[in-house]
């Protein structure tokens, strides 16, 4: 990501603008910043616990950052995103409402593989009244940053701010670093290096991704929708139909059509 001098691309109001590597610090105490990095760089992973390892890593956030929470939302190996770590309630609410509707900027970030941000969600419009509804659960600002293995987005790390908030660039190049942290984290587990649940979820879920993104492609063709919404259908329907996701997205990306 950026610490190899690659920008992002962040989608907010008014679309997709490329950002440069390098960009001085705004929002970030580059003190706390600095000290938070190099402390959670020295985290074991070939002994540690994994989500132990992530919730630590959410924990520093909103320390460094002028957020007031942080979260982490991966996928399941049914290809549904689930929080695996909040640091407070608002955080806990703000993912399982995502998780629960299948739209938000934290999923868009996943599935697009783009940096989302919601500058006031009193206001903004996108995702069909969701904002409004986070606003009124005290939710000001969010940011949504894609978490990857190997280049294949597997989730999103999170913040919000109580209040509108005007992310700028020193925001998002700061968070990609910690969102670096987590990718590395993740693919160390997937390697072997970590045990249990959710290092075996995460290999099922990109066993079963390159196979459900061709299905979401042909979604999108043929309905004319956005990945989003066609990831959200193809969920439904294979929860509808009682079948596995990779079962129904393997007949789609075979057969070039829906069943439903």
């Amino acid at each position: 990501m950026l610490a190899n001098g690659v920008g992002l691309r962040v989608e907010g109001v008014d679309g997709v603008v490329a950002l440069a590597p390098s960009l001085p610090p705004v929002h970030v105490d580059p003190t706390a910043f600095d000290g938070a990095l190099d402390r959670l760089r020295q985290l074991p992973v070939a002994t540690r616990d994994l989500p132990a390892a992530l919730v630590e890593v959410a924990a520093a956030l909103p320390a460094v950052f002028d957020v007031d929470g942080a979260g982490l939302l991966l996928l399941d190996e049914e290809q549904a995103l689930r929080c695996v770590c909040a640091t407070d309630p608002l955080t806990d609410a703000l993912e399982a409402t995502q998780e629960a509707t299948g739209r938000g900027p934290c999923v868009d970030a996943f599935v697009d593989g783009t940096v989302v941000t919601v500058d006031d969600t009193g206001v903004d419009e996108r995702w069909q009244g969701l904002c409004r509804r986070l606003a009124a659960a005290g939710i000001g600002a969010i940011l949504g940053m894609p978490v990857t293995i190997g280049g294949a987005a597997v989730g999103s790390l999170n913040v919000y701010t109580k209040r509108p908030h005007a992310w700028d660039e020193s925001d998002v190049t700061s968070i990609a670093a910690f969102a670096e942290l987590v990718d590395g984290l993740l693919a160390a587990a997937v390697a072997g290096e970590a045990q249990g649940r959710l290092a075996e979820q995460l290999q099922h879920a990109l066993d079963v991704r390159l196979v459900v993104e061709r299905a979401v492609g042909v979604a999108m063709g043929l309905r004319q929708i956005s990945a989003t919404e066609a990831f959200a259908a193809l969920r439904a329907e294979a929860r509808r139909t009682r079948r596995p996701l990779r079962e129904l997205a393997e007949e789609i990306a075979e057969e070039l059509r829906l069943p439903f």
